[in-house]
């Protein structure tokens, strides 16, 4: 329950900078690409530095790992309200990656070294809780902003600090994990590189297609002239039913098998995002939502397939499951939107939605359950 709460909140502050954007932009007359520099750097550093920082907690187990990074990442962006400087925001974003990056590799192992029963169930608990704070950080920014100044952002360091105090005294120690040097790692790695080599990808081009759609959905509701309120929706209703997808496919996983329910959403899904180019009226709600929700089924299902292919590198595996693909996305995000300039959404999108397709014949064809 505590590591979940920390989930929520951390995830609530690795969204704000995003939100704040266009005030950010008067305040240090910013152009494009320098908020894509400030963005980047928090993006990259929450990605890049998880495997790094996932080795360290197996080989450590260090109980608070995962209630320092989540401190780091919310009481840093707190900060972002009362910064008067550019420099100073770019450390701000790269302590709130760094925060990030410590906080779901040690976070994702605890819960799944405590849970004995239904693994898939609790992680995609776990997960998705972390989704809704994602999803809400936006919201709960704009609230305090609207209702005062921006400075109130410092408010958002206390519901951390609590959870912190919290965390320190009850959360208790996992025992340490055999096999943790380095050389034992890479040892590891080599007898499972079938497993991994076939998931990481899995990882990677499943996290294309989300986050292209979820950068892009609100662009391509205005191309079709749907105004502002209902284009703007489609990113939410996009969020919400990945998050449904990941609760409900960590449950059916228990009870029907990790690759079958893997295997048939990633395909199903394909269908569903190239309707999304059909139709043009508020019947496209119906399928943002289908592929929403199965693009996101399997994310805590190969998280766990993982953390079982490296049972004593869990931290390790976690950073494949969920770092992995964030820079998967962040990197092909920015060549999406240079290619709808160039070819339009509708074929792009189209395009799009044969990678699910792939990525489903992949597991089926090359894993054994």
């Amino acid at each position: 329950m505590l590591l979940s709460s920390g989930h929520f909140v951390n995830d609530v502050g690795q969204n704000i900078l995003p939100t704040l954007t266009p005030v950010l932009i008067v305040m240090f007359s910013m152009n494009n690409a320098a908020i894509g520099f400030l963005i980047g750097i928090q993006h990259i550093a929450g990605s890049i530095l998880q495997p790094f920082f996932g080795y360290i907690d197996d080989k450590y187990s260090f109980r608070l790992t995962a209630p320092i990074g989540m401190l780091i990442t919310t009481s840093s962006i707190s900060l972002i309200g009362i910064i008067t400087n550019y420099n100073i925001l770019l450390v701000i974003a790269l302590l709130t990656g760094i925060g990030t990056a410590l906080f779901h590799p040690a976070a994702t192992a605890h819960v799944s070294h405590i849970a004995k029963k239904r693994k898939n169930t609790v992680i995609s608990i776990f997960i998705q809780i972390g989704s809704i704070g994602f999803a809400l950080g936006p919201l709960f920014t704009l609230i305090l902003i609207f209702y005062n100044t921006l400075e109130n952002t410092t408010l958002l360091a206390i519901p951390s600090i609590i959870l912190f105090i919290l965390m320190y005294k009850y959360l208790k120690p996992v025992k340490k994990t055999k096999s943790t040097s380095f050389k034992s790692v890479i040892t590891n790695l080599q007898k499972k590189t079938k497993e991994i080599s076939v998931l990481i990808p899995i990882v990677g081009l499943r996290s294309i297609t989300y986050y292209s759609l979820l950068a892009f959905l609100p662009s391509y509701g205005m191309y079709l002239g749907m105004g502002e309120i209902f284009s703007g929706s489609l990113t939410l209703i996009f969020g919400i039913a990945g998050v449904f997808g990941g609760l409900v496919g960590g449950y059916l996983a228990d009870i029907k098998g990790t690759k079958a329910i893997v295997t048939a959403t990633l395909i199903l899904s394909t269908p569903c995002i190239y309707l999304i180019t059909i139709f043009n009226n508020e019947i496209l709600w119906i399928f943002v939502i289908l592929a929403g929700m199965l693009l996101l089924t399997s994310n805590p299902i190969i998280v766990v397939m993982l953390h079982k292919t490296l049972p004593n590198n869990r931290g390790l595996a976690s950073s494949f499951g969920q770092g992995f693909g964030w820079i998967w996305g962040a990197l092909t995000v920015p060549v999406i939107g240079i290619a709808i300039d160039l070819f339009g959404f509708n074929i792009i999108f189209q395009i799009i939605s044969i990678i699910p397709l792939l990525s489903g014949l992949l597991i089926f064809l090359k894993l054994k359950k």
